[in-house]
């Protein structure tokens, strides 16, 4: 039996993995730019950071509010995949989950946003080291937790929609925490 040079089986090997990675590459693309927010034709052009920025708003605007009003924020959850789902152009369950990824998206940035503000106000290297290290305990919990409905499901119809509307629970809530937290550490100084 011939066998070929190692150089060779890992070209070969590259090579298959090159039409998944295209896949891949050409569905982030879509995504970026030409995703269901995609400009229509008769419509003033926008740019990729005018849809994140207004995205954005959606969850920070709710968020704010609710903080003002002496809520916690939780019923900020939800509010930007809800609206995304009922639209008759995202009724396909790629373009259903596409609206959970796009919420979860929102909350991991609004949490570290809020992590980052947090450890800037923390008094001491001790305290911002408790904090990673809590944060990195959560990370492990929300992964796991959140995996579940894969598993327990064998990947029936709903288990993906459930694993992401559980990411966006914990990581909401994590995110609302933290500004809790920060809001405390404003009151103290």
């Amino acid at each position: 039996m011939q066998r070929w040079p190692g150089f060779l089986t890992f070209a070969c090997r590259g090579f298959a993995m090159a039409l998944p990675m295209a896949v891949l590459f050409g569905y982030y693309a879509w995504l970026v730019s030409a995703g269901p927010d995609a400009p229509r034709a008769d419509a003033a052009p926008r740019t990729d950071a005018a849809k994140a920025d207004r995205s954005n708003a959606v969850i920070a605007t709710c968020v704010d509010a609710e903080r003002a009003a002496g809520r916690s924020g939780a019923a900020c959850i939800g509010r930007f995949y809800g609206p995304c789902q009922a639209r008759p152009d995202m009724q396909a369950p790629a373009e259903q989950s596409e609206c959970l990824e796009r919420e979860f998206v929102l909350w991991r940035r609004v949490m570290g946003e809020a992590k980052a503000a947090v450890l800037e106000r923390l008094a001491s290297p001790a305290k911002a080291a408790k904090l990673q290290e809590a944060q990195t305990l959560w990370a492990a919990f929300h992964a796991k937790d959140c995996r579940l409905p894969y598993h327990l499901l064998d990947r029936e119809a709903g288990a993906e929609a459930l694993g992401l509307k559980c990411s966006i629970d914990r990581t909401a809530r994590r995110a609302l925490q933290l500004r809790d937290w920060l809001d405390r550490l404003s009151d103290t100084r």
